[in-house]
């Protein structure tokens, strides 16, 4: 396998794995510990809020873990306590956000663990736009869609 110092949920990638995200989806994975929720396709930093989306669904790495983001905030998705930061960005978007474990998928669609779907996270923020400051998004996914694609 090699040393190749990419991490995902606490497993190393492969060579052979780095090499097919690039090819396939023109993903380039930088050395360090990253988190992956394969349900959302959102990814960030171990320690750290949510950086993006990729694709959901990857094979890639363990399973997520609760304190991936080292999250405070008693909101836990998909297994994942966020980030102080995710919830901010989702307050910015009108977005009550409430302690408790939920589930959500890729599409923004969500309700709580074992429940039906309850909430959809993307009608919700297109109701209000992002809240800005001096003319910049405040949100931490301030460059990342609602759908899981990545605007450049």
């Amino acid at each position: 396998m090699g040393n190749t110092g990419v991490f995902v949920n606490r497993q190393q990638l492969p060579r052979a794995t780095l090499d097919l995200l690039k090819r396939q989806l023109g993903i380039t994975m930088t050395p360090g510990h990253h988190w992956y929720d394969r349900m959302t396709g959102a990814w960030g930093f171990v320690g750290g809020p949510a950086a993006g989306f990729i694709p959901p669904r990857l094979n890639l790495g363990g399973p997520l873990w609760r304190q991936a983001s080292k999250g405070n905030t008693g909101v836990i998705v998909n297994g994942r306590e966020l980030h102080w930061l995710d919830v901010a960005a989702l307050r910015g978007y009108g977005i009550p956000v409430r302690r408790g474990r939920y589930w959500l998928n890729a599409m923004g669609v969500g309700g709580y663990e074992g429940g039906p779907p309850l909430f959809n996270l993307a009608q919700l923020a297109r109701r209000r736009p992002p809240a800005r400051q001096g003319g910049r998004r405040r949100s931490a996914l301030s460059s990342w869609d609602l759908t899981g694609v990545k605007v450049y």
